[in-house]
This record gives C-alpha cells, sequence and structure tokens, in this order.
C-alpha cells in the first residue's frame, strides 16, 4: 500500500468517525418527547396547584366575607326586635293601659340582647376592611354608630325595666312616635348593606383570577 493509499484511508476513517448536527436529530428527537411530555405534565400540575391555592384564598375571603354578613345581621336583628318591643311597650302604657308579663319579659330580654351584638357589628366592620370592602365597612360603621346614638336618646327619656312606667318618664312624645318610622329606615339601610355584602362576592373572586 502507497503513502497515497495511506492518506486516502486515513481521511475516508476520520470522515466516518465525525458526526455532524444531522446525526443528533434522530437522538434528540427521541429524547425531546419525553422530555417536552415531562414538561407538560409539570406545568399542568404547577397550573393546578397554583389554581387550587388561589381557590383556597377565594374559599377562605368569601368564608369571612359571610360571616362578616352574619355578624351584622346578628347585630341588626337584635336592634329591630329592641325597637319592636319599644314601641309595644310605649304604644300599652301611652294608653293608660298595664303591660302584660309577657311584653315586659320580651322588653328585657331585648334590651339585654342589643348591648353586646354592638361588638358583632364592630366585627364586621374589621371583616371587611381586611377583604378590602371599605365601603361597605364604612356604612356598617355608621348604621352601628347612627343606631347607638338612637338607642342613648330613648335611654334618656324612659328605663325599660319590668314594673318600669314608661308613661311617667316620657319627656319626648315626638321622639316615640317615630321609633316607628326609624325602626323601617334603619331595617332598609341593613338590606342595602346586606345586598352590597353578598354582591362584593363577585369582587373577591374576579380579584384572585385575574
Amino acid at each position: 500500500m502507497n503513502e497515497i493509499d495511506v492518506e486516502v484511508l486515513t481521511a475516508v476513517f476520520a470522515a466516518l468517525s465525525e458526526k455532524s448536527w444531522i446525526d443528533y436529530v434522530p437522538t434528540f428527537v427521541v429524547s425531546f418527547a419525553p422530555l417536552a411530555a415531562l414538561f407538560m405534565s409539570w406545568k399542568f400540575f404547577n397550573d393546578q396547584h397554583k389554581q387550587s391555592a388561589r381557590n383556597k384564598v377565594v374559599e377562605s375571603d368569601i368564608e369571612r366575607l359571610y360571616g362578616a354578613a352574619d355578624l351584622f345581621f346578628e347585630y341588626s336583628d337584635a336592634l329591630n326586635l329592641y325597637l319592636s318591643m319599644v314601641i309595644i311597650k310605649s304604644g300599652i302604657l301611652l294608653k293608660g293601659e298595664e303591660v302584660p308579663e309577657s311584653v315586659d319579659a320580651k322588653m328585657i330580654y331585648a334590651t339585654d340582647d342589643v348591648f353586646p351584638k354592638i361588638n358583632s357589628a364592630y366585627k364586621s366592620y374589621f371583616f371587611l376592611r381586611s377583604l378590602g370592602a371599605d365601603d361597605i365597612a364604612e356604612q356598617v360603621s355608621d348604621y352601628r354608630e347612627k343606631t347607638i346614638k338612637f338607642r342613648k336618646q330613648i335611654f334618656k327619656i324612659a328605663k325599660y325595666k319590668a314594673g318600669g312606667d314608661l308613661r311617667d318618664a316620657l319627656s319626648d312624645s315626638e321622639l316615640i312616635a317615630s321609633i316607628g318610622e326609624k325602626r323601617d329606615l334603619f331595617t332598609h339601610e341593613r338590606d342595602e348593606i346586606l345586598v352590597k355584602i353578598a354582591e362584593y362576592k363577585k369582587t373577591l373572586i374576579t380579584t384572585n383570577f385575574k
């Protein structure tokens, strides 16, 4: 074998031993399929995890929102009962009639029940603030302050206790006459606030799923 043959064979073997990028294409294609599947699986589970986390946040927020509604309703319902009993008892006394024991008992219960429920309205306010519902929270706070002020006005003209005589304590008949009107006004405001709280659920969902 001459020198030229050796050089030719060397060049041929060198060419055979070298691989171009084309030679790696089949291997890359074979490897890419499982890697792509692995990536897609990871992306799917990652998205699912994020979705699950957002769902949990929304569920927690909605639970607090419903809690705020319940707390506010507890106070407004107790207030409504109290004002209704004031109307009933004052109506009886203004007629010069004796107040039945059952009415006196309900009056005492309503009076005792409404005071601790003030704290429920306060909690409702903070729940709503924590959810970003500042406008609704302010309405709850305003409702609470107005109703407390009105109750204080009532206490100034009469003390509702078993055996107490409202007629002798009356100093402002206009206030007594307006109790029913005030009760209806407070009930209307209560309903408006509860509707707004319910509607805020959409805001919570939209905010968390942008």
